[in-house]
């Protein structure tokens, strides 16, 4: 079963800032810090938290597609 969450963007200067719901943060046990991977499915997105940051953040630099939650 999935559940909708629903925020709005947020523009700070040149940056797009995406705020989660705490509710959304709680049920994904997201914390403030966790690095997360947006996946393009065509006309959807998947996010997830990734375990280990360390060699995709390497992979992705200066790539916009990996975000942290600060």
């Amino acid at each position: 079963m999935s559940k909708t969450f629903i925020t709005t963007v947020i523009e700070d200067g040149e940056d797009l800032v995406l705020p989660f719901p705490d509710d959304l943060m709680s049920t994904m046990q997201w914390t403030e810090g966790d690095v997360l991977e947006w996946v393009v499915h065509g006309d959807y997105a998947t996010i997830r938290k990734v375990e280990d940051p360390t060699n995709i953040m390497r992979a992705l630099e200066g790539n916009n597609e990996t975000s942290s939650t600060k």
